[in-house]
């Protein structure tokens, strides 16, 4: 993932490693792209969950609502 300067890498490949690469992004970050380099993240964990390019699947309210499940779920 490259959000940042530096390429990012996602060690685990679960919620945990999920949560530690979007904790690291949002520690190096500017306060005002945080929101936007998350969901990039997300994105990006959506369209490689199986079935592939899941998130093109729903509407883009829907889509919006699971994003933000996804990270509420994954912050706390």
């Amino acid at each position: 993932v490259k959000v940042l300067k530096n390429e990012q890498t996602l060690i685990n490949k679960d919620r945990e490693g999920v949560r530690q690469l979007i904790a690291q992004v949002t520690k190096e970050a500017p306060e005002d792209k945080k929101k936007e380099y998350t969901t990039s993240i997300v994105e990006l964990v959506l369209v490689n969950l199986q079935p592939f390019g899941r998130n093109r699947l729903y509407t883009t309210k829907q889509e919006q609502a699971l994003r933000n499940g996804i990270l509420q779920a994954i912050l706390k």
